[in-house]
C-alpha cells in the first residue's frame, strides 16, 4: 500500500492547571480529496518531542513513500528568511524547523512533497526562498471566492490545468523571491506567485482539497508514485 505522510496543525493551545494541551487538526478534506486506497501517516509538529524529534522524523521518512505538507495559521518566523517581523507580530509557535528537517528527510531519499499554502511557503524558505508577509486582501475574500491563474508550460500543474485555471483564495502571505532551483509555474493576475516546482517537489499556494479538485491529486499520485485508484 502507498503511505503518504500528511502533517497535522495545532489549531490552538490550552492549559489544564500546569499543563498545556496542543490541540492538532487535520482536515478530512485532505483524505476525501486524494485517491482511493492511499495509507496516511499523521505527523504532529509537537514540541514536547525535544531530544527525540530527529528520530521520530527519520521513522517517517522511512516509512512514508511521500510527504505532504498542510496548511497552517502559524506563520514561518522571518528571521528564518533574513527579516523582521513587521506590526509588532509574534510568532509564539514555530513549526518551521519541524517542517524544514522533513523537508530534507523526504528530499534526501528523492521522495516526493507536496506542499500546500503553508507548506508551499515552507518549502520556499527551506531552500532560500523568501515571503510576502502579509498581502492585502488575499485572506479577506468571502468563503468560496476563486481567481485565475496563469500556468507556466511544461510544468507539472500544465499538464494538470493547461494554461489557466480558476483557485480559492486563503492565505495572507506568499513566496516572494523563489528559491534557488524552483520554477515559478503559476501566478495570479495581480503578480503574485502561486506554485513552485523542482523536479517532484511541488508548492501551491491556495486550497485543492478545500474545492475537493481529485483530478490535482490524481495527476500528482499518477505522475510521482505511478499510482492509481
Amino acid at each position: 500500500m502507498l503511505k503518504i505522510a500528511i502533517v497535522a496543525r495545532n489549531e490552538n493551545v490550552s492549559s489544564d492547571k500546569d499543563k498545556t494541551i496542543m490541540n492538532y487538526c487535520l482536515p478530512t478534506k485532505y483524505i476525501k480529496a486524494m485517491p482511493k486506497g492511499i495509507g496516511f501517516i499523521t505527523v504532529c509538529a509537537d514540541e514536547q518531542l525535544g531530544d527525540n524529534m530527529e528520530e521520530y522524523l527519520e521513522y517517517i521518512a522511512n516509512e512514508a513513500d511521500g510527504l505532504v505538507l498542510t496548511g497552517s495559521c502559524i506563520d514561518v518566523p522571518p528571521r528564518y528568511y533574513g527579516e523582521e517581523g513587521i506590526n509588532g507580530w509574534t510568532y509564539p509557535l514555530d513549526e518551521f524547523q519541524f517542517d524544514k528537517k522533513l523537508i530534507e528527510l523526504f528530499e534526501e531519499q528523492g521522495k516526493p512533497i507536496l506542499g500546500v499554502c503553508a507548506g508551499s511557503q515552507d518549502i520556499n524558505v527551506a531552500h532560500g526562498g523568501t515571503l510576502h508577509q502579509d498581502i492585502e486582501n488575499h485572506c479577506k475574500k468571502p468563503d468560496g471566492y476563486t481567481h485565475e491563474i496563469s500556468i507556466k508550460e511544461g510544468t507539472f500543474l500544465y499538464e494538470v490545468y493547461g494554461e489557466k485555471a480558476q483557485v480559492n483564495t486563503y492565505h495572507h502571505q506568499a513566496s516572494k523571491d523563489p528559491a534557488p532551483g524552483f520554477v515559478v509555474s503559476a501566478v495570479s493576475e495581480d503578480g503574485i506567485i502561486e506554485a513552485i516546482e523542482k523536479g517532484n517537489i511541488i508548492g501551491v499556494q491556495w486550497h485543492p482539497e478545500k474545492q475537493m479538485d481529485k483530478h490535482f491529486f490524481e495527476v500528482f499520485f499518477k505522475k510521482f508514485f505511478n499510482y492509481e485508484a
